[in-house]
């Protein structure tokens, strides 16, 4: 079972993710399986996730450095493309510092991520190339 549903705009080059509650590092992986084997899922896409509704991440650590160790592989990531990860406004450090480790684990990955609170939807929205109303509707379409 896909535990981080995802919607794929190909001719926006977008995609946008939302997880709600808690999610394993084994959740994350195989979500990254699925969405890598779907038909219209392509190299360079861009990504907006939306994990501003997590309260935990569970798991064993070695997944997620699986996880970010496929993710700044050439072989696996062979265009640059940009991913906003959007995150709850108060910090929670099984959620932040999960995210800010994640971010150093892959400062090598062609994929250009970011992490934004959910009051700076604005940002990322503006970091993704999109006006953040049309952002916000597409996010509402996929996850309606």
């Amino acid at each position: 079972m896909n535990k981080i549903p995802y919607s794929i705009f190909a001719d926006q080059d977008l995609f946008v993710a939302r997880a709600d509650g808690s999610i394993s590092f084994d959740d994350l992986y195989q979500h990254v399986l699925i969405l890598m084997g779907d038909k219209e899922f392509k190299s360079g896409i861009n990504a907006l996730y939306d994990f501003s509704k997590l309260t935990d991440f569970t798991g064993d650590l070695a997944k997620l450095e699986a996880l970010a160790a496929g993710m700044s592989s050439e072989d696996v990531i062979v265009e640059k493309a940009k991913t906003a990860i959007l995150l709850p406004n108060k910090f929670e450090l099984n959620i932040h510092g999960v995210m800010e480790q994640y971010m150093a684990m892959t400062a090598s990955s062609q994929i250009d991520y970011r992490i934004f609170m959910l009051a700076e939807f604005e940002q990322a929205a503006d970091f993704l190339g999109y006006d953040s109303l049309f952002l916000e509707g597409l996010l509402n379409f996929a996850f309606k």
